[in-house]
């Protein structure tokens, strides 16, 4: 005849050794990561984004950018000025001006624990010519 007593003994010590781990896994705290975007870069990207936004002559330079390579290089350089002189100096930046919302950039150069915060606008003309533009803002931490 099987000993049953010796069955329901290890049962008991195994169901014991699940509950404590349950009981383990649940209470002890977990390492929360902040995801969140650092306040100066939020602050820098708004200001970026909304001068881009307001400042005619920007917006003049990034709706022509594809006209030639004079009016693309204007849009870059004015664009790449405004960055330059409101981005935090612990940060780098990229930018691209795009004619679709799919406007990648080729960060590969980075770390891959960098954190790397995107904004974009759209930006188009109130006449005429209707020929909107994407400018995504890529900032992260120098390293």
């Amino acid at each position: 005849m099987v000993n049953k007593k010796g069955y329901l003994k290890t049962l008991e010590a195994v169901l014991a050794i699940v509950i404590i781990l349950l009981f383990t896994f649940s209470v002890t705290p977990k390492e929360e990561i902040d995801l969140s975007m650092p306040q100066n870069i939020k602050t820098s990207q708004s200001f970026i984004l909304s001068e881009l936004q307001n400042n005619e002559t920007i917006r003049y330079y990034v709706v022509h950018s594809d006209d030639s390579d004079a009016a693309s290089n204007a849009a870059y350089k004015a664009v790449d000025s405004l960055i330059s002189e409101n981005m935090p100096s612990s940060y780098d930046y990229t930018f691209g001006i795009c004619k679709m919302s799919s406007c990648i950039s080729n960060i590969t150069s980075l770390a891959l624990e960098t954190s790397i915060y995107s904004q974009d606008i759209l930006i188009t003309t109130d006449g005429l010519i209707q020929n909107p533009k994407v400018v995504r803002l890529w900032v992260w931490r120098k390293i």
